[in-house]
């Protein structure tokens, strides 16, 4: 018998985890707290679910300790190979054991298989849990041995006969219930119940006297009853009253609580919004007329990026009035050049009017004598318009194109400047205004002062906003609660409901034993009276009684005698297989500790001792080191004992924890001799101890 693999799903801290076993030794090192325990605890609730599951604490109950921390489905898988075949085991688990899934395949097929119920472990390895945890599975802080009926049975191969060493216990327990119902000695016995009987009939048959006193006694105690039970009835209900008040106290002081809470969230937004309110000293802006102001600041910054474009500085102003001065100067002296030959136009105009003149009255003569007059003003006009030219091209006119060209930039950059002056003046305006409007003194960066006041009517904003809600929470509140009932719990000191509940859990048991004893005293009483009207017959009774009391005391001797040869039965049964545990035993001693095993004894129970001053002192006496050592070797010798054909897997949890480094060696090489013989799952957190077995 082997495990393959398994899968976590979800287990515990576990999640999505994947594992491979080895058919011989198989180490899992890991640090503290990776989950090896959680591991070793998962393939033990595979085959035979949770214990504890009746616990309240959580480390006791398994399916409240591995519940997945990071939810999930609760389980996983399990594959194992059993006699040739391979099965997969897959459970979940829910909140109770109702709710818990269980399916076993073939893998052979991916078949469902009944070859085993979801009492898998227990028909696998023919023992209970409680006997699984005592052998095969062993945990670093569990390691002493010990047996069950389980174990005895399975030593015997009687593992599947439910008639013999199985139901050893069931049978025991009913012989001492039996024993302990019939007891003479005990109140609760038969045979104590009925001597009792029998005294008293025996003194009814005394005298009428006698049982006379005996019912006023009866009743006496039963009105003593009957007064305490009144009196538990009337406290009980005080302290009910009690509690209901408490409770109703303590659900008022958790709204004046939250009440509280509530009231110093409010005044630190009504404080915010007060602050943030304080700000704005003539008004709050409005959204629309803020977002406009921000525009015109926007506007303003664009302006001023374009004045300082055309940098209209002092410099440049003085540059241009230059240029004017130039130009001007340039100007005067071109004009009083081309006088020369100012006349030649007006020459030359008579002449031409002449020879049309001529031309019209047919008269050559006065034709020809106009052209031998313009000749000479058209040749000295030629000569002096080329000199003219001339000196014109040589002249200074170049430079003032240029100057001009200049000077018209300037005086267009200065218009524009001047333009943009305006306009800047004119949003300026609109924006102090604005913020003057709103009671603020005007800072030198407008924009920048419109974006601050932007960012506070934002906060102050935000802070209505969070005074409203609060405000709202707040009326809320105290329109669903009663606001002056919390001056009433101011000062007062209550008593804990602890307390309280303690108190009551005391009268009411108290109460309960009341009744109860009114309700045995009735019945005596009325058995007195009885017995009292019966008084004739009350010896006949007796001697009746005397007779069943003699048989059920033979009755009671002959079922001791049984239980006590029951157990020497048993305890022969055990000493049958004493020697080839102890053998066992001997042999992983010496194997692990280097020594021989001849101090230590076992007794028919499989309970070990250990000689030390010549006495047999008790395992538990020994160190823990030695406790571990003594109870893994038990435990192995057990194993070999109870499994002689198909060897199960065997999980070990980090046992050598308490082993010395001399010991340690012996147990490298106990793994070794088991690992040949079964397969061994081993969990440590210490690396020599997992690099020395993987040398193994």
């Amino acid at each position: 018998m082997k495990i393959i693999n398994c899968h976590v799903e979800n287990f515990g801290k576990l999640h999505d985890k994947h594992y491979n076993f080895q058919s011989g030794l198989t180490i899992l090192n890991e640090p503290n707290g990776s989950g090896k325990s959680t591991l070793a605890a998962f393939i033990k609730v595979m085959f035979f679910g949770f214990s504890g599951e009746g616990k309240r604490s959580i480390p006791e109950n398994e399916r409240k300790r591995f519940l997945p921390w990071q939810g999930g489905v609760y389980g996983g898988q399990l594959v194992f190979e059993y006699k040739g075949n391979t099965y997969q085991i897959v459970r979940t688990f829910g909140a109770k054991d109702k709710d818990d899934t269980f399916t076993l395949y073939d893998t052979k097929t991916n078949l469902e298989s009944e070859d085993f119920s979801s009492h898998v472990g227990e028909e696998l390895f023919l023992i209970d849990r409680d006997s699984f945890c005592r052998t095969v599975y062993i945990d670093s802080g569990d390691c002493e041995a010990g047996t069950t009926d389980r174990i005895s049975a399975k030593l015997g191969n009687l593992a599947h006969n439910t008639d013999d060493m199985n139901n050893y216990e069931t049978v025991k327990k009913k012989l001492s219930d039996m024993i302990n119902a019939m007891s003479p000695t005990r109140k609760t016995g038969m045979i104590y119940k009925k001597k009792e009987k029998f005294a008293m009939l025996k003194e009814e048959a005394r005298g009428e006297k006698t049982a006379d006193e005996a019912l006023k006694l009866l009743k006496q105690k039963r009105d003593a009853a009957k007064l305490l039970r009144d009196n538990l009835k009337n406290r009980q209900a005080e302290i009910q009253d009690n509690i209901n008040s408490q409770i109703a106290v303590s659900d008022l002081a958790s709204k004046k609580k939250s009440y509280d809470a509530i009231l110093g969230k409010w005044q630190e937004a009504k404080d915010s919004y007060k602050e943030k309110r304080g700000y704005f000293k003539e008004r709050e802006p409005d959204e629309k007329e803020l977002t406009a102001m921000l525009d015109k600041g926007v506007e303003l910054g664009g302006i001023i990026r374009h004045m300082e474009a055309l940098r209209m500085n002092e410099e440049r102003i003085a540059a241009g009035k230059r240029l004017e001065e130039k130009l001007s100067t340039m100007s005067g002296k071109a004009s009083s050049e081309p006088k020369k030959s100012s006349k030649l136009p007006i020459v030359l105009c008579a002449a031409i009017v002449m020879i049309i003149l001529g031309i019209c009255l047919s008269n050559v003569w006065i034709a020809a004598c106009s052209l031998i007059v313009v000749i000479p003003f058209l040749i000295v006009g030629s000569k002096g318009s080329g000199k003219a030219d001339q000196k014109q091209e040589f002249s200074d006119d170049v430079d003032i194109e240029k100057i001009r060209e200049e000077l018209y930039a300037f005086r267009k950059d200065f218009a524009e400047y001047e333009s943009l002056t305006k306009d800047k003046a004119a949003v300026c305006h609109t924006i102090t205004e604005y913020i003057q409007g709103l009671g603020f003194d005007v800072e030198p960066d407008l924009s920048a002062q419109l974006f601050s006041i932007r960012d506070k009517e934002r906060e102050l904003a935000e802070a209505q906003r969070w005074y409203n809600r609060q405000d709202e929470e707040k009326n809320t509140f105290e329109r669903e609660n009663d606001i002056s009932a919390f001056a009433g719990i101011m000062g007062e000191k209550q008593e804990t409901l602890d307390d309280s509940y303690v108190e009551l859990k005391a009268v009411t048991r108290s109460l309960e034993q009341a009744i109860e004893d009114i309700s045995e005293y009735n019945g005596r009483i009325d058995n007195a009276r009885n017995e009292l009207a019966l008084m004739a017959e009350a010896g006949d009774e007796a001697r009746v009684l005397r007779d069943e009391i003699d048989r059920d005391i033979h009755r009671l001797e002959v079922i001791t005698k049984t239980r006590d040869y029951l157990d020497r039965a048993k305890e022969r049964f055990d000493a049958k297989y004493m020697n080839p545990v102890m053998e066992g035993f001997r042999k992983y001693y010496k194997c692990i500790s280097g020594h021989e095993a001849d101090a230590y004894s076992i007794n028919a129970k499989m309970e070990l001792s250990v000689m030390e001053h010549g006495n047999n002192r008790d395992i538990k006496l020994l160190s823990a080191g030695y406790r571990s050592l003594t109870g893994i070797c038990m435990r192995m010798a057990l194993v070999d004992a109870m499994y002689q054909e198909e060897k199960p897997f065997v999980v070990l949890d980090d046992v050598f924890v308490y082993l010395d480094e001399v010991k340690l060696k012996g147990a490298m090489e106990f793994l070794q001799i088991l690992s040949k013989e079964y397969q061994i799952v081993y969990f440590t957190c210490n690396e020599s101890r997992a690099q020395a077995l993987t040398r193994i």
